[in-house]
């Protein structure tokens, strides 16, 4: 559980994970709590309902920011910050909060100074009924605000979060083995879909933006013993689904349909676009090159082509 508190905020239990009943009460409530904004800012991630506020209104007395009452503190193993840095060729710095290492590899495709921050958010899931767009696009945003909130005063800052949505059904990250057998069981010989959303910050001008971009992948028909493998070599437990569609020996997908690298986990070319968006003109290293298995149409092969 991230953080519990004595007040008039109602949480519920998600297997192991807390938030808040209300995504935008949970949203408004991060926000207080990284001191970013507020909790009657208006932004271009929405702002919080009458009724959601209403479930926060006692943090937010007297237009404080930081939570009121007996706050357990975030534990270290799972939500401390950790960074990392790599210099790059040019600006503008980015600041990526993510933990996962596809992510940190992928945004070196940037010509940038990179700090990669890991979210101070624990991921919940998701609510029923709540709906796979809704859901990316919140915990991206939310990841972005907790690492804009220790960012220094220059940067883009980058959230991104994937789930797979299949049946009906939001899949994160598999807790346990027999979890992970059942997803990739229930993913095999299929097609699903993969959503990535991707908030940025830009700390020069204080805009916000996001978007959720989606692929259609279609499983080959692997056997119960490539499961049981796959599940023993620990890979699935870090990713969402339960797979890595990049993954050379286990190779799970038998079609991807869309942007690949969203697939990965983080779609290069919305996160340039939302760069653009917000006045962050980023670029791509001379020596970069888009990834074979992106679609022909895609930008960034264009993008890959004007570098060199």
């Amino acid at each position: 559980m991230c953080i519990q508190l004595d007040s008039n905020v109602s949480l519920v239990s998600h297997a192991g994970t807390a938030g808040l009943r209300c995504p935008t009460a949970h949203r408004a409530l991060t926000r207080i709590r990284y001191h970013i904004y507020p909790v009657h800012s208006q932004t271009s991630f929405g702002a919080a309902s009458a009724g959601c506020l209403a479930s926060i209104s006692g943090l937010a007395a007297s237009g404080e920011r930081r939570p009121r009452g007996n706050a357990e503190a975030v534990p270290e193993r799972e939500c401390n910050e950790a960074r990392y840095n790599s210099r790059m060729i040019s600006s503008p710095k980015i600041v990526l909060a993510s933990g996962s290492e596809r992510r940190r590899k992928l945004v070196e495709a940037f010509d940038a100074e990179v700090e990669v921050v890991r979210p101070g958010v624990c991921e919940r899931r998701a609510w029923p009924e709540e709906q796979a767009e809704e859901y990316v696009k919140e915990m991206a945003e939310l990841k972005a605000l907790s690492a804009a909130s220790g960012a220094a005063a220059a940067g883009l800052v980058i959230g991104a979060d994937t789930a797979v949505a299949v049946d009906g059904r939001i899949l994160g990250k598999p807790t346990g083995e027999d979890e992970a057998k059942s997803m990739l069981t229930a993913l095999r010989g299929r097609s699903h879909r993969v959503l990535t959303g991707v908030a940025v910050i830009w700390a020069e001008n204080g805009a916000e933006a996001s978007g959720v971009t989606s692929s259609e992948v279609t499983m080959r028909g692997y056997s119960d013993a490539e499961i049981a493998r796959y599940v023993e070599s620990g890979e699935p437990f870090d990713k969402a689904g339960g797979y890595a569609v990049q993954d050379e020996e286990f190779s799970p997908a038998a079609r991807v349909d869309g942007c690949y690298l969203n697939v990965v986990g983080f779609p290069l070319c919305e996160v340039a676009r939302l760069a653009r968006g917000v006045g962050a003109e980023v670029r791509f290293r001379p020596d970069w090159r888009a990834d074979e298995r992106c679609p022909p149409g895609c930008a960034l092969r264009a993008a890959s082509k004007a570098a060199t």
